[in-house]
């Protein structure tokens, strides 16, 4: 879907990827924090500024932490199997994005979004 909306919008090929991603990390890390009934999502293409938000909410008043630790491959490798541990979605997102940010809404949850200014074909 999100793919699709890229493309439609015009995003360049080699960007519909990177905003794909960000789109999946979001809605994952979304639907980690609240049951899915309790999870959205919006992608908006901004014609003027040339930028595309994608954000994901959730219910959850708890806001996110990016894990900034460096970890080594052999590190990394180590690491057991159970994805237990986490953060290093957000941080990718926040890579490859202009900035990224959270809001808390009125009702209690949270929109955690990153903008992007992608090529465009």
């Amino acid at each position: 879907m999100v793919t699709n909306r890229l493309m439609w919008w015009g995003v360049a090929r080699e960007s519909v990827g990177e905003l794909s991603l960000a789109a999946v990390e979001l809605v994952t890390n979304a639907c980690r924090e609240t049951p899915l009934a309790r999870v959205g999502f919006r992608a908006v293409l901004a014609p003027r500024a040339r930028e595309i938000t994608i954000a994901a909410w959730d219910g959850s008043p708890e806001m996110p932490k990016m894990d900034d630790s460096a970890l080594t491959l052999e590190e990394i490798d180590a690491l057991p199997d159970d994805h237990e541990f986490g953060g290093w979605g957000l941080r990718l997102v926040a890579g490859s994005a202009a900035r990224v940010g959270t809001r808390s809404t009125e009702g209690g949850g949270k929109w955690v979004y990153a903008i992007y200014r992608p090529k465009f074909t």
